[in-house]
């Protein structure tokens, strides 16, 4: 533990060095309650991400994801396409695959996405999950959003619908939503958060 601490102080220190020398983005944040996140992102186009949970487990049984991805805009048309691979630290299982998300804005407010994620576990094998979703600008700093999503929460994919609020201001997004679930295989309801902070480096004039 302590040496993967120092491995992640001096990665982030290296990080932040570069950043600050060049035009790029740093982003930290949380997803859905459970994954802690830090994100370096190349003249808006190119990222690379790192994903831990936060379990309430010990150390082994918690999970490391890294993403490498790409995403551009064309007008009002978003294309977000990144690969990933994760696995315990006790490497009792690990998954790869793909989460590929079009999104087009209909109105200056109105935005709708479609994603794609072929996911594969070793030891639940191969699945096609995916999402719709859509959201609303409502006021400057406030909106609403709605989802329905084969995409997994945690391990297993699951039919779901999630519906909440965006919060923003400035560089903060903060999102909490709540999922429902509509499939046969899992009852529970839950309450989940996001939130993103973004550092915008650029680059210095000599």
């Amino acid at each position: 533990m302590k040496n993967f601490l120092i491995k992640i102080f001096f990665l982030s220190s290296f990080i932040l060095l570069f950043a600050n020398s060049i035009q790029a983005q740093l982003k930290v944040g949380l997803r859905d309650n459970t994954y802690a996140q830090i994100a370096y992102e190349f003249k808006n186009d190119w990222e690379a991400k790192l994903e831990h949970s936060i379990y309430l487990e010990k150390f082994g049984f918690q999970k490391v994801r890294a993403y490498m991805g790409y995403n551009h805009m064309w007008g009002n048309f978003k294309l977000d396409a990144n690969v990933y691979g994760s696995t315990l630290w006790n490497a009792s299982y690990q998954d790869f695959g793909a989460v590929v998300t079009a999104g087009y804005r209909i109105l200056k407010p109105w935005r709708i996405e479609a994603t794609i994620n072929p996911h594969y576990d070793t030891q639940y094998g191969y699945k096609t999950c995916y999402a719709a979703s859509t959201d609303v600008q409502i006021v400057e700093h406030f909106g609403v959003m709605a989802q329905y999503t084969t995409i997994p929460e945690y391990r297993l994919s699951e039919k779901r619908v999630r519906a909440g609020f965006i919060f923003s201001y400035k560089e903060l997004q903060v999102t909490p939503m709540l999922s429902i679930p509509v499939g046969e295989e899992i009852k529970s309801m839950r309450i989940l958060c996001s939130f993103q902070y973004k550092f915008l480096f650029k680059k210095n004039k000599e």
